[in-house]
């Protein structure tokens, strides 16, 4: 018998004010105002926004996400971080 599992991931992204937050299988916060970039890289499934940090981190979201661009000019312009067009 072979057993084949689907694995669907989903979280919530919130931003409010100065501070950025992510559930998914943790909760991490970050803060808008340590963005040092936000990237949009094309992919095999879509696009990918790269978001980097002061301290090293960086987290990561697919086009799939509902609001993707909104998001993404969001998080740039909190972040004072014009967007590269």
């Amino acid at each position: 018998m072979v057993f084949e599992g689907v694995r669907k991931v989903s979280y919530s992204l919130t931003v409010e004010g100065d501070s950025l937050t992510i559930v998914n299988y943790k909760v991490s916060q970050y803060y808008v105002s340590h963005i040092t970039a936000v990237n949009v890289w094309d992919a095999k499934a879509g696009r990918i926004a790269v978001v980097d940090f002061s301290d090293g981190s960086r987290f990561h979201f697919s086009s799939r996400l509902d609001g993707f661009d909104k998001l993404v000019s969001l998080l740039r312009t909190k972040a004072n971080h014009p967007s590269p067009d």
